[in-house]
């Protein structure tokens, strides 16, 4: 069988996006990036065909290069890097481009999932779902007014956390340990925001004549305060399942500890311990049957101190660690070229481990580099650097502070791909 086709679709420079062309590659994927020409996606040397992304144009409801990538390259599957990309393959699947291409709709399907069922990235309806499949969550509630944060701090306690829907990287999370600081997150999440405020009348016909006047921006957020949530604070530490599904079945995936984050006190994992973890496949396996989800996907928990996990989130596209579960014998992009190419049409869930390492510590590149220039403990890990991706590894380097030795990075990648077991 000839190697299936995957376009990449980047718009932010994440670190764990551009390691996906490697991993791809190696399944026998052909793989081709759809992205303004300096993403880090587009140097990697596993990347066969580059094609640009007109994001301006996009905002103006432009799809020209977005659907003329797709015509020339003609994908087996379409993969988000990133929120905006996967925002904007959701508004594919409803625009009339998908009517008026046949071949897009089950394209869009097999890449995403059903279109328009998935309620991902509204934080609080995606924790009733959770709760419905018998999933363990925290408490929470919509929080469209102050008041409804306060109730809910007066039944829950402090602290707790507002979050609004639609948002990563921490972005709109806020830890607030009182009810003065719930009043100043909710404001700050709600300004420009309120249906019927001068900012956000004016953002609505902003919005309504661009659409007559350009089309729709297939990136817009919704306005309105409904879009933030309450969550009870859960005492723990983070936890996550990084995993591949095709049509609303789990093919494969496993799970990720946090060592060590940057910047504090809740900012992106530098280091992280893999291993495999039975409660997290079967609460992936049941939410992506219930979401009809395709593709890659993440999952975050607390683990509490008896070691009972908490769901807090589902992230409908790849994660950071989705590059690394051959270490710990869960390989996504294998999992999903076999997948693809009927291999594992009778198999029920993810797949079974092989033998190799039970679990494996990584340190991150370059994020842990960042946390931690000149870190004396880094042999105690794995360290996840690009050593075969030299294009790719110049332009990481380039987010490194000025005090790391580009060239024991250099010395050091040579050994990047020994997994350090626990």
């Amino acid at each position: 069988m000839s190697r299936l086709r995957v376009l990449l679709i980047g718009f932010e420079d994440w670190y764990s996006t551009a390691r996906l062309p490697e991993m791809l590659h190696k399944s026998d994927f052909d793989i081709a990036v759809l992205s303004e020409p300096a993403n880090f996606a587009a140097q990697s040397r596993h990347v066969a065909h580059r094609f640009g992304l007109d994001v301006p144009g996009l905002r103006r409801g432009r799809l020209e290069s977005v659907l003329s990538a797709i015509d020339a390259f003609a994908p087996d599957l379409l993969v988000p890097g990133d929120e905006r990309a996967l925002r904007l393959l959701h508004f594919l699947a409803l625009s009339p481009a998908a009517a008026s291409r046949p071949a897009l709709r089950p394209l869009l399907a097999r890449s995403v999932g059903r279109e328009g069922l998935q309620p991902i990235g509204e934080r609080s309806r995606v924790l009733d779902l959770a709760g419905r499949l018998g999933i363990a969550c925290p408490e929470h509630a919509p929080a469209p007014r102050l008041g409804d944060v306060l109730a809910f701090g007066d039944r829950h306690g402090w602290p707790l956390y507002l979050k609004r829907d639609h948002t990563y990287g921490g972005q709109g999370v806020r830890l607030c340990a009182d009810a003065a600081a719930a009043r100043a997150a909710h404001a700050e999440f709600s300004v420009g925001d309120r249906l019927w405020s001068a900012r956000g009348v004016w953002r609505r016909g902003r919005r309504f004549v661009e659409s007559r006047i350009c089309g729709a921006d297939p990136l817009a957020l919704p306005i309105g305060t409904r879009n933030i949530s309450v969550e009870a604070a859960v005492p723990g530490r983070p936890a996550f399942y990084a995993a591949v599904a095709l049509e609303g079945r789990l093919l494969a995936g496993f799970a990720a500890e946090v060592e060590a984050f940057h910047p504090p006190p809740a900012g992106p994992s530098t280091r992280v311990r893999l291993s495999a973890d039975a409660a997290m496949d079967r609460a992936a396996a049941a939410l992506v049957e219930a979401l009809g989800h395709s593709g890659f996907f993440g999952l975050d928990f607390i683990r509490r101190a008896d070691g009972k996990l908490d769901f807090l989130e589902f992230n409908g596209r790849p994660t950071t660690v989705c590059h690394l579960g051959g270490l710990v014998s869960a390989d996504l992009g294998a999992a999903l070229s076999a997948a693809m190419k009927g291999q594992f049409a009778s198999f029920p869930g993810p797949l079974p481990a092989s033998g190799k390492a039970a679990a494996a510590r990584v340190a991150l590149f370059p994020q842990d580099w960042i946390r931690e220039p000149h870190a004396d403990d880094r042999n105690e890990f794995a360290l996840d650097i690009p050593r075969d991706d030299p294009a790719l590894l110049t332009a990481l380097n380039r987010r490194l502070p000025a005090s790391v030795d580009r060239a024991e990075i250099e010395s050091l990648s040579r050994r990047a791909g020994t997994a350090k077991e626990s």
